[in-house]
């Protein structure tokens, strides 16, 4: 069976004031638009440490491991209001992300992780 991906055409990675980097909408994109099909890499549980290492702030939970998004996907940052959700498609393997309302030219793109976060504890 051949697997296709989806290589994002109207996004890119910018720099976001406040957060470092991040993904950026280069042209309108329509709310329930699929922006990016992001390969994934499964990680087995222990193979990245959970601090300390670059991809670290990078991994998604995944199974007993880890999954590293190729492409834009472990570039998002998290937000509690996302403008785009996202899930892991398993017969890929694949996390796609689809926008949850219209996104105009020059806006973030942002998910929400579904974890704890460190940096927003009360």
């Amino acid at each position: 069976m051949a697997r296709t991906f989806l290589v994002p055409t109207r996004i890119t990675v910018g720099t976001i004031p406040g957060k470092g980097r991040g993904v950026i909408a280069t042209a309108a994109i329509a709310a329930n638009e699929v922006i990016e099909i992001s390969p994934i890499l499964i990680c087995p549980e222990g193979s990245i440490p959970e601090t300390g290492h670059p991809l670290s702030d990078h991994a998604y939970s995944y199974g007993d491991g880890l999954a590293i998004a190729l492409g834009y996907g472990s570039l998002y940052n998290h937000s509690r209001n996302p403008n785009c959700i996202w899930h892991f498609d398993e017969q890929l393997p694949a996390m796609i992300i689809t926008a949850t309302r219209a996104i105009g030219p020059g806006e973030e793109l942002t998910i929400d992780y579904g974890i704890p976060l460190w940096f927003l504890e009360a």
